[in-house]
């Protein structure tokens, strides 16, 4: 599996695993398990603020350059007054992948689309 990816739920056990299994693998978020934790862990923000889903989807899918995308995840903060948000501020830290949130969606974006 050298070279290659492993796409996992954000499970750090696994991720530290996989690292030591195989170490030159490159371990990224699943994209669709990051849109299933955030509907678990940010159901009454999609309730209550009727553009975080699509300022959500858009911060996942929209931005290449990481500048843009550091401005629109802090404009969807502010507007949802997300700032304290624990489950957030992990995944945009993601300190057990070595990676930042932006690099992990577009590896994982880019992975998926060409499967």
């Amino acid at each position: 599996m050298s070279g290659k990816q492993s796409k996992t739920d954000q499970d750090a056990t696994m991720a530290k695993s996989l690292t030591m299994t195989w170490p030159n693998t490159c371990h990224c978020l699943c994209i669709w398990y990051i849109y299933q934790n955030a509907a678990m862990h940010l159901s009454s923000v999609f309730a209550c603020f009727s553009s975080f889903s699509k300022d959500f989807s858009s911060c996942i899918n929209d931005f290449e350059d990481e500048e843009e995308f550091l401005c629109a995840w802090e404009e969807m903060l502010d507007k949802c007054e997300l700032k304290t948000n624990e489950w957030l501020e992990r995944m945009f830290k993601l300190k057990e992948m070595g990676a930042s949130l932006w690099a992990t969606i577009i590896l994982c974006r880019y992975d998926h689309h060409s499967a």
